[in-house]
């Protein structure tokens, strides 16, 4: 409940100082603070790596009301927020109990199939996040939809074949 000055160093390198409210931690592939610069309409993810310094100013605040971190983050995969699309993943029968432990998103819903695989759903944004997850689960998962999440992961394994292929 109190602002705090935060000295943050972005990936530009450009060392700058933020009077902020925080709300939250998400944790995706690295962990981040969520909070709003006061003045502004949205809240913003901060990279906890790269905050250099963190003061607390002993000024309170008041929570923007109707603003929810876990509504908020149940839109997103991770961290990043964008239009939620439906996502259908199928895992192979090998992958499949490991795949239903896990949980990819709050409003998944696991559907294990009759030849072993399991199909998981859920609606949510952050596909370059959810791509760059789905593609340590190697040839185990085959993305059902949407197809922009599909063509995301061809373009992923079409550049690390280009660099890293052989001949």
């Amino acid at each position: 409940g109190h602002r705090i000055r935060m000295r943050y160093r972005p990936a530009n390198g450009t060392v700058r100082d933020y009077l902020l409210e925080p709300c939250g931690l998400l944790y995706g592939t690295r962990p981040y603070l969520l909070a709003v610069v006061p003045g502004k309409a949205d809240a913003a993810v901060w990279r906890l790596d790269r905050i250099e310094r963190v003061e607390d100013t002993g000024e309170g605040f008041v929570p923007r009301e109707g603003f929810d971190v876990t509504t908020l983050s149940a839109q997103s995969f991770g961290v990043w927020r964008e239009a939620p699309h439906d996502v259908v993943l199928r895992f192979s029968a090998a992958a499949a109990k490991e795949a239903a432990g896990w949980r990819f998103h709050a409003s998944q819903v696991c559907e294990p199939q009759v030849d072993g695989t399991l199909v998981v759903r859920f609606r949510a944004g952050g596909l370059d996040e959810m791509a760059n997850h789905l593609a340590s689960w190697g040839g185990t998962v085959e993305v059902l939809q949407p197809a922009v999440l599909r063509q995301r992961l061809a373009e992923m394994g079409r550049a690390l074949l280009e660099r890293h292929g052989t001949d």
